[in-house]
């Protein structure tokens, strides 16, 4: 009884959204492109569905790996996959903190999916890594900065034009954890 057209918030029903997502053309091929980048040795995906019973696999060459043995790593990436590679996403998506769990090399793979994602959806991303940040020093004006001051938040668009002395010498995400773009905590 669970929908198999977007990932629920506790991600349930992500063999049956996946299973649908093997009849979209190219996004089971995004998926699997984006998936290999993270879990080199994988060369597939598949769903099997017997009764009221919904597994998922990945292929690993002959093997045949079942969600249950996956890494919370994986498993969380695998997550955002389906999200940010369907094709017919909702208009706002949100996500917090996504890079939770994954590995920091794998970060700005992360973020050229969040930017493909971005032009079939609005994406709200919160994020507490100098990584993503730093992946997106060529289009500041994606990032605002949430700041708390007396009880109140504020945000703050990112500006190129303001910032263009800073970037021809650091990355954005070393901006803000030294402090010049605002929204650390001391």
């Amino acid at each position: 009884n669970l929908p198999n057209t977007f990932l629920l918030e506790d991600a349930r029903n992500i063999g049956l959204v996946l299973n649908q997502l093997m009849s979209e053309y190219g996004a089971r091929d995004e998926l699997i492109q984006s998936l290999k980048a993270f879990y080199e040795g994988v060369t597939d995906y598949y769903v099997d569905i017997q009764n009221d019973s919904v597994e998922l696999y990945l292929r690993e060459g002959d093997l045949s790996i079942p969600a249950t043995r996956l890494s919370d790593g994986t498993l969380r990436f695998l997550c955002l996959l389906t999200i940010l590679c369907h094709p017919h996403p909702p208009p706002l998506v949100c996500l917090e903190e996504p890079e939770l769990g994954l590995h920091p090399d794998i970060l700005p793979e992360l973020v050229a999916l969040l930017r493909r994602a971005s032009r079939r959806c609005q994406l709200i991303i919160t994020t507490h890594s100098d990584v993503m940040v730093d992946a997106l020093t060529d289009t500041p004006e994606s990032v605002v900065v949430c700041e708390k001051h007396d009880g109140s938040t504020t945000l703050k668009r990112l500006n190129a034009d303001d910032l263009g002395h800073w970037l021809k010498n650091y990355r954005l995400g070393e901006l803000w954890s030294s402090g010049e773009l605002g929204g650390n905590r001391w």
